[in-house]
């Protein structure tokens, strides 16, 4: 438990230092062209958000795990959609990684910035929730923390 109140005090801190940027890893294992494309989409949103700036593994509190598949049979040569699968983490303090959530979802090459869109609006709605959940833990009186 002191490790993960440790990371959450860190992720306070990274909050607090960026102000609004919350630095995130996105780490791919791309099986299909579509899903290529889709990770790349998922890169660039979070490039161009102000709220998350995209990092390297050991400066990123969070991360995004994308692994993509060809849904079809590999006799079909599907170039239209990829099946993927998010998994969202945080670092604690010991080097290890905090499940936070995952997703499962199929996503069409005519649909992949929205697709991308919906991702980077969750990883965007875990982070307000950790920040509000270390803010509630913080303005607790020490005597009163468990």
């Amino acid at each position: 438990m002191k490790p993960f109140i440790a990371a959450l005090v860190v992720f306070a801190s990274n909050l607090a230092c960026a102000q609004s940027a919350i630095y995130v890893n996105v780490k791919t294992e791309t099986q299909d062209a579509v899903g290529m494309t889709l990770a790349y989409e998922l890169r660039e949103q979070i490039r161009g958000s102000k709220g998350l700036k995209l990092a390297i593994a050991n400066e990123a509190l969070l991360s995004v795990h994308l692994m993509t598949i060809d849904p079809m049979p590999a006799s079909y040569n599907n170039l239209s959609s990829t099946a993927y699968s998010v998994v969202y983490t945080m670092e604690t303090v010991d080097a290890k990684e905090a499940y936070l959530g995952s997703k499962i979802g199929t996503c069409g090459t005519s649909k992949l910035k929205e697709c991308a869109s919906r991702i980077v609006a969750e990883i965007d709605l875990i982070a307000v929730a950790m920040a509000e959940s270390i803010k509630k833990v913080l303005d607790k009186p020490i005597k009163d923390r468990k």
